[in-house]
């Protein structure tokens, strides 16, 4: 696994994606960018703070990555309680004349009759 940077047509910027395999689907993109040739103050920050983004995310992935088969799992990959995921997603999209998401998550909240159901992403 590798992060690996590419320029664009126009060649003033790199983005960078995975690099899991060559096959098809195999190389999804982490939509950061840098500046090749960076003009202003800003785009020098943009860059340095992209740099630490990508290590970070790079730690990320070790982490997880070393994580399978053992019983540890990443704290980004918890969510507490599937009921409050569920109603932050009913939340997030929501849209007039349509409660489906709301009565499926009423209805849900009434079958189980419970506070806590453990969830993983």
């Amino acid at each position: 696994m590798n992060f690996i940077g590419m320029k664009n047509r126009k060649g003033d910027k790199i983005h960078y994606y995975y690099d899991l395999g060559r096959k098809k689907g195999q190389r999804p993109s982490l939509r950061f960018f840098i500046y090749v040739k960076y003009k202003t103050k800003e785009e020098r920050n943009h860059n340095s703070e992209t740099k630490k983004l990508l290590e970070m995310k790079k730690g990320q992935l070790i982490l997880e990555k070393q994580a399978i088969g053992t019983p540890l799992i990443p704290k980004n990959k918890l969510q507490e309680n599937f009921l409050n995921y569920y109603e932050a997603f009913v939340k997030k999209n929501k849209r007039d004349n349509n409660k489906h998401l709301y009565y499926s998550l009423y209805h849900f909240n009434n079958f189980m009759k419970v506070d806590l159901i453990l969830h993983l992403m």
